[in-house]
């Protein structure tokens, strides 16, 4: 899609091609006609930028920003962390909706085994500097932390 604007009064009206892509981005978002990654690449913006820009521009209610939040959320749009930022709800009470909201925790069998080396080297790096003397050594080698 390519959009062509030619239309000479845009700078005697204060305006310019970014605010108008902006403002077509922001109303074609919310109407649910381009999803948030489309709306975000019209305007060369992260998603993020672009969804705190709608919050900031529209101030919407509280029930809107909660519905924005989970739809993007559920799209996969979004982390839990940014879902909750943009739902104005602590990472808690965001994470109390996924019932309510038939939501689902993104996370993939990738990311947990990321997580699961990240915790292991963590664990290995807390527990070598208490596996020092024999005794304790005994202890952490059947865990791998010595």
């Amino acid at each position: 899609m390519t959009l062509t604007i030619t239309t000479p009064n845009l700078e005697a009206l204060g305006l310019t091609k970014a605010d108008v892509l902006l403002e077509l981005a922001l109303g074609f978002y919310t109407s649910g006609k381009l999803t948030l990654e489309q709306a975000s690449l019209l305007v060369e913006w992260e998603p993020m930028v672009f969804l705190e820009t709608l919050l900031a521009s529209r101030n919407p209610t509280p029930e809107i920003r909660r519905r924005l939040a989970v739809e993007s959320y559920r799209a996969g749009q979004l982390t839990t962390g940014q879902a909750a930022r943009i739902a104005g709800l602590s990472h808690l009470e965001f994470r109390k909706l996924f019932a309510e909201e038939d939501l689902y925790v993104n996370y993939d069998v990738e990311e947990f085994e990321r997580d699961l080396a990240n915790l292991r080297e963590r664990s290995r790096w807390a527990f070598s500097a208490s596996c020092s003397s024999q005794r304790e050594k005994a202890w952490c080698q059947p865990f791998g932390l010595y």
